[in-house]
């Protein structure tokens, strides 16, 4: 008997592995794309393909649908879905602050000393109590304190605060050239307005890899003014579901302005989620201050529609011209055989995530630098059977049954509880 049972275990676990492999099935993928692979390959040679805007409007959520496979054998071929993300390690330095001085109405200077020359740093922060203002920075460096060479005449430095709203946005950091100097001078342009209240400073050498980005069109295709409530609402199209992005960037051909704005995702322009509940845009060219922030950051997002809101207070609106959105690049990495004919195969949303030996040792591999394959048209895949879904069940179907059978029940059971309790009543003796 347990060797019986231990051969229908046995069967019954092979079935199952069986069936969670046979994940791929040709007929169940309703779109499919030729990988063009580039010349000269070596055998088992690693490549990746970028992903285009057809692949994130018809796939599944999460890209987990994507196939790669070998035309003639059908074998699925093993990849690493790569987001290139940016790259920041950034270490701060003690040091002490000294000479500080003010020249009232025209500049705030200090002195930092970082012990020693040799340690390579390329940022300094600035800490300041103080709210709601915008400075222009210089920093100089040196070794000795007497001399000085100029690092970056470049810096600015802003706070924008609404108490009421509870609202901050502030940027008190200053990149300058990489540098083993050991003393930095600071100096705060202040012209004309109050001096900042500065309780200290940081000094960090800042190692960054920019991230691979990828630019969505984004169309203005609604525009309302809502003078009661001093604000204007602006929609942005980004041409399909499911295209990442995290930055929206404006074209304003206004100057001297700074205005809070929200920012807010849809994909049917009815119902809307909060994206990124308070930022702020600024432009300023004035002799005292030049500068400009027309972007605004948020938390990555799947959204077609964009609806950004920009609080006018009593100012008149901004003239947006155009804008376009920012995601980060996503490509697949694999290996192939010379002359292999792959296809990538999308468009299922049933489709589970694949689970790859690749993703295991992936990150051992040397990825930089790969040989680039290509994206063909999209087509129908012809051999695409459409499932018909199963009938709902007969409650859905015919729910006044089920109503009308609770129903009689109820009452039926009702008819019973008093007839029974008449029954008793009369078999009960008399008190």
């Amino acid at each position: 008997m347990k060797y019986i049972i231990s051969i229908v275990l046995f069967f019954a676990l092979v079935l199952f592995a069986a069936s969670v492999r046979a994940d791929f099935s040709v007929a169940d993928w309703r779109l499919v794309k030729a990988i063009n692979l580039p010349e000269a390959l070596g055998e088992n040679e690693y490549v990746e393909l970028e992903l285009d805007q057809d692949v994130f409007a018809h796939a599944a959520s999460g890209l987990r649908d994507l196939r790669i496979i070998e035309n003639d054998s059908r074998r699925e071929v093993p990849y690493q879905l790569v987001v290139e993300q940016s790259e920041r390690e950034r270490t701060t330095f003690p040091v002490n602050m000294r000479d500080l001085s003010y020249i009232k109405g025209e500049q705030t200077s200090f002195v930092f000393d970082l012990g020693r020359a040799g340690a390579l740093h390329g940022e300094v922060e600035i800490i300041t109590s103080s709210v709601n203002f915008r400075r222009s920075v210089s920093v100089e460096g040196g070794n000795d304190a007497a001399s000085w060479a100029v690092l970056t005449e470049k810096g600015q430095i802003y706070d924008f605060t609404v108490f009421e709203r509870g609202f901050r946005a502030q940027d008190t950091k200053v990149r300058y050239p990489e540098s083993t100097v050991r003393y930095l001078r600071v100096t705060i342009f202040d012209r004309g307005e109050d001096a900042l209240s500065l309780s200290g400073a940081r000094v960090a050498s800042v190692r960054e890899t920019a991230a691979k980005e990828v630019q969505y069109d984004a169309d203005i295709v609604a525009r309302t003014q809502d003078p009661e409530n001093q604000r204007t609402q602006i929609i942005f199209d980004l041409g399909g579901e499911n295209l990442p992005s995290n930055r929206l960037e404006l074209v304003v051909s206004d100057s001297n302005y700074s205005r809070e704005v929200a920012l807010e995702g849809s994909n049917d322009k009815n119902s809307w989620n909060s994206v990124y509940s308070r930022d702020i845009l600024y432009s300023y060219d004035t002799p005292k201050f030049r500068g400009a922030k027309t972007s605004i950051l948020y938390p990555e997002t799947a959204f077609r529609y964009l609806r950004l809101t920009i609080f006018n207070a009593d100012n008149p609106p901004l003239q947006i011209k155009s804008a376009h959105a920012v995601g980060l690049l996503r490509k697949v990495v694999f290996s192939v055989v010379p002359y292999a004919v792959l296809r990538l195969y999308y468009g299922n949303p049933l489709a589970r995530y694949p689970s790859y030996d690749l993703a295991q040792y992936f990150r051992y591999l040397e990825t930089e630098g790969l040989p680039a394959a290509t994206l063909g048209l999209q087509e129908q895949n012809p051999l695409f059977e459409e499932k018909i879904p199963p009938p709902p069940p007969f409650s859905e179907r015919f729910p006044w049954v089920l109503n009308g059978a609770v129903v009689v029940l109820t009452v039926g059971f009702g008819i019973f509880l008093v007839f029974l309790f008449r029954r008793i009543k009369n078999i009960l003796p008399p008190k």
